[in-house]
């Protein structure tokens, strides 16, 4: 489950990753990885380094194939952590809404 922060952060950091070189899209700079297992995803990051989106695509049914992304808002303080309270994924086929979750709190331990 790549499209929490911390999962994809610490993904980023493991040593089998492969990273790309930084660009900049819009305000945000994105980050392509390859992890170890062979799976491929890009990261966009705000300004003040936080994770503001992954995306990634999986086969679809009735389409082929689709790329979804993950944004992440509302970023609050949970022990220790800065953590997004919503998540937002659409598919890119007509930007349609895929899943969406928002948070009121985090045990964090």
């Amino acid at each position: 489950m790549l499209n929490n922060p911390v999962a994809l952060v610490r993904a980023a950091m493991e040593p089998g990753t492969k990273l790309s070189a930084p660009r900049q899209e819009g305000d945000q700079t994105v980050i392509d990885l390859k992890l170890k297992e062979g799976d491929k995803l890009s990261a966009g990051f705000f300004a003040n380094h936080m994770p503001a989106w992954v995306r990634w695509s999986n086969p679809q049914t009735d389409l082929g194939q689709v790329t979804m992304t993950t944004h992440f808002t509302g970023y609050g303080a949970f022990g220790g952590l800065l953590l997004p309270l919503g998540y937002d994924t659409r598919l890119d086929w007509r930007n349609t809404d895929y899943f969406k979750i928002y948070i009121d709190n985090y045990l964090v331990s």
